[in-house]
């Protein structure tokens, strides 16, 4: 079932969507390791984060948990309720072009994994070609027959986007600055 450009959501929303789960998902990943520096190494903390030899080691359990997290997050949002919590707060859902119900695992999985880094080669081309064509397919909904439909208000999204930005500027960045501020210089 083709549909025309009215009822396939387009670049801007579909991009403000993605940044709104990114966020949600570094959230998780940082609290997570929070709360095991606080609590499952209560006895040095952060210290243990900080110490040189820990630090890649931590870097890459963070890379390698929200890279999982954000792929199990996507497939089973995708499958269950047509949609990552950004694009349904954003009135949108992802349609099996196909079938037009939901995707199933494997085609949410596939669509996530490979089509993603598909759509993001050539510096995100793939993504750009969303406002390009009639129906704002992206190289991954094409290469999967999946549409992006609007089937709400975008209104819930940005609210929520601005209440995280508000959060960002007036409680994240006076900490970090705080915390950059009072961290100890190694002498060489």
């Amino acid at each position: 079932m083709q549909l025309n450009s009215s009822t396939t959501a387009g670049l801007t929303r579909r991009f403000f969507a993605f940044f709104l789960d990114r966020s949600l998902g570094l959230a998780v990943v940082l609290v997570a390791l929070i709360i095991y520096a606080h609590y499952v190494r209560p006895s040095d903390g952060l210290d243990f984060i900080k110490s040189s030899g820990n630090v890649l080691t931590v870097i890459l359990t963070f890379i390698f948990l929200s890279t999982l997290i954000n792929l199990l997050y996507q497939i089973l949002f995708l499958c269950k309720f047509g949609g990552t919590i950004g694009k349904l707060l954003f009135g949108m859902q992802v349609f099996d072009s196909e079938t037009g119900g939901f995707l199933t695992p494997k085609k949410a999985f596939f669509r996530t994994f490979a089509g993603y880094a598909f759509s993001s080669q050539f510096m995100g081309l793939g993504f750009l070609k969303i406002n390009k064509k009639r129906n704002n397919m992206a190289w991954h909904d094409e290469l999967f027959s999946t549409e992006v439909r609007i089937t709400g208000s975008i209104w819930p999204g940005t609210i929520l986007l601005l209440l995280l930005l508000c959060i960002v500027l007036f409680v994240v960045f006076p900490i970090l600055i705080s915390l950059m501020l009072n961290f100890p210089v190694v002498a060489e």
